[in-house]
C-alpha cells in the first residue's frame, strides 16, 4: 500500500529544511585544491649536487587531515618523470609532537620532524617513525599527475608523540636518492625553506559549490515568499 501523501502545507513547511540539507551535503569538505604553502621556483639549495630539473623543485604543498587519514600533496616546478630520475624521492617530515631540528647543522633549524613519509615514484612508498622498520603504504595510496603527487596515509601509521592529529606540522623536501644519511648534497629544496607548516584547512571542491548554489538560492526565495505571505 502506498504511503499517504503529505498535505501541501506540510510540504511547504518541510521544503526549507530539505534545501538546507542539500546545501549542507553539497558543502561537505574535500581536500581538492587545499594548499598550505608556496615556495619560489628555482630556489635550489647551494650545496645540492644533483640535477636541477623541475621535478626536484618544490613550488607548493599541503597536508589535510580528514579525521581518519592524512593526504599529503606536493607540487613541483615541472612534471614528475620517474624514468628520467630513477632515484627521485619526495620526503614529508612530520612533527607529531616530539620533532627535533635534525637538519640544524645544514642551516635549516626551523625544519622539525620525528617521522617521515617517503614517496618514491619508482617505489617503495613508506612511513618511517625512526623507532621501527619502515611501513610500506598500501597499493594505490600514491597518485602522480603531471607536476603533482598525493599520498593517502592512515593516521594510525603516524601515532601522536604529543600533538593532536590536527596540530601536526610538516615540511617537504625532494631528494635525488636516499643514501640513509642526512646528506645535504642529495636534498634539492625545502618547502618552506626553513619552517614547518600546519595541517591545511579543508575546503569545498568547486563542483560542490556549484551544487550548493541552487539550494541556497532556493532557500532565499522561499524565505522571501514567506515574508510576503505574512505581510
Amino acid at each position: 500500500m502506498r504511503p499517504a501523501a503529505l498535505p501541501r502545507r506540510a510540504v511547504r513547511r518541510l521544503a526549507p529544511f530539505a534545501l538546507v540539507a542539500a546545501a549542507t551535503s553539497a558543502l561537505a569538505p574535500a581536500v581538492v585544491g587545499a594548499q598550505a604553502f608556496t615556495d619560489p621556483a628555482g630556489d635550489f639549495r647551494a650545496p645540492y649536487t644533483g640535477p636541477r630539473t623541475g621535478d626536484l623543485d618544490v613550488t607548493g604543498g599541503a597536508v589535510v587531515f580528514d579525521g581518519v587519514n592524512f593526504r599529503f600533496r606536493g607540487m613541483l616546478a615541472g612534471p614528475i618523470d620517474p624514468a628520467a630520475d630513477p632515484n627521485l624521492a619526495y620526503v614529508y617530515g612530520v612533527n607529531r609532537g616530539a620533532g627535533t631540528a635534525r637538519f640544524a647543522a645544514l642551516g635549516v633549524p626551523g625544519v622539525l620532524f620525528d617521522a617521515v613519509v617517503i614517496v618514491r615514484p619508482n617505489g617503495p612508498d613508506v612511513v618511517n617513525l625512526f623507532t621501527s622498520p619502515a611501513t610500506p603504504l598500501s597499493a594505490g595510496a600514491v597518485t602522480i599527475t603531471g607536476n603533482t603527487f598525493e599520498a593517502l596515509v592512515p593516521a594510525a601509521l603516524l601515532p601522536s608523540t604529543g600533538f593532536a592529529f590536527a596540530d601536526y606540522t610538516f615540511n617537504l623536501w625532494p631528494r635525488f636518492g636516499l643514501d640513509g644519511a642526512l646528506s645535504d648534497a642529495q636534498i634539492s629544496d625545502f618547502g618552506p625553506n626553513n619552517s614547518n607548516v600546519a595541517v591545511a584547512a579543508v575546503v569545498p571542491e568547486p563542483s560542490t559549490l556549484l551544487l550548493a548554489g541552487p539550494a541556497i538560492a532556493g532557500l532565499a526565495l522561499l524565505r522571501r515568499r514567506a515574508r510576503r505571505a505574512r505581510g
